[in-house]
């Protein structure tokens, strides 16, 4: 195939994405309006759900200050610190001389 340049510039500023535009494109069965995505895509749980009685749940609160976060776990009795970090080892030594 040869194009003049100007051609080959038209065809390749056609692959150039729209700005500010999404850069994944979904076809065929993944494609947003596709009959067969529910099938094949999983559906997202819904969070909010009670997993006792199924009732909705509400968020009553959003804490992101660290103290409070420390202050509410350690009354929970839940471990507010993550684990410790272990030590960088050493690759093992092979022994390549038969």
């Amino acid at each position: 195939m040869f194009f003049t340049p100007t051609e080959f510039l038209r065809k390749l500023s056609m692959l150039i994405p729209p700005p500010r535009r999404h850069l994944v494109r979904f076809h065929g069965v993944f494609a947003p309006n596709s009959g067969w995505r529910k099938q094949i895509v999983p559906a997202c749980p819904n969070v909010l759900e009670c997993e006792r009685c199924g009732g909705e749940m509400k968020v009553l609160a959003l804490v992101t200050e660290q103290a409070a976060i420390k202050k509410i776990l350690e009354h929970l009795d839940l471990p507010s610190t993550g684990p410790p970090i272990a030590k960088a080892r050493r690759p093992p030594e092979f022994d390549f001389v038969a």
